[in-house]
């Protein structure tokens, strides 16, 4: 029962790939969010009562080139998880084998790619997310594999494939789930 697949990545639908892969969790966005608020609070009472020119206004001009570099520190801060997977999408989308045909098949094993005869098992994969245009199999921290729907030949077997998967790794996520914090 193999299920063969070949397709070229595009280069918007594997950037939404690697986001989807790389984005925050919601536990990390909400830790970033008490990290920020915490120092921002520490920052407001230095300047407030232990800052050298501390006989200034709060928003003297003196002072203003401090409260710039801190609210772009506290952005950089709040930013840096969802701005991290860009980063990764734009050094991945220059490695030249993302542009190469990708071909090969889907069996009760795993998947093996025809061009370097690379097998992966269904035991590497440690998370599924599948979305309406392709499946994102993740295989730990840092690595995952994405097949879009268009790699396969016709629907039945895009369906026998998301079965398949369903059955040997986790799903994560449910069909159409829009982007965004995941929990």
């Amino acid at each position: 029962m193999d299920i063969e697949f070949s397709g070229h990545h595009h280069r918007a639908a594997y950037f939404h790939v690697v986001y989807i892969a790389y984005r925050p969790t919601l536990r990390m966005f909400a830790s970033r969010a008490f990290l920020a608020v915490a120092l921002a609070s520490l920052y407001l009472a230095y300047q407030m009562n232990l800052a050298p020119d501390r006989t200034l206004p709060l928003l003297a001009a003196g002072r203003l080139m401090w409260h710039i570099v801190a609210l772009l520190i506290f952005f950089l801060l709040l930013a840096e998880p969802f701005l991290a997977p860009v980063y990764v999408a734009i050094r991945l989308w220059r490695d030249p084998s993302v542009h190469v045909e990708w071909q090969g098949r889907v069996n009760t094993r795993g998947i093996t790619f025809s061009a370097s005869s690379r097998n992966i098992l269904w035991d590497s994969f440690r998370e599924m997310i599948l979305e309406p245009d392709g499946i994102i199999l993740k295989t730990g921290a840092a690595g995952f594999l994405s097949l879009p729907r268009d790699f396969f030949h016709s629907d039945s077997d895009w369906q026998r494939f998301c079965k398949l998967a369903e059955t040997k790794v986790h799903l994560n996520a449910s069909p159409g789930k829009t982007p965004g914090l995941r929990k």
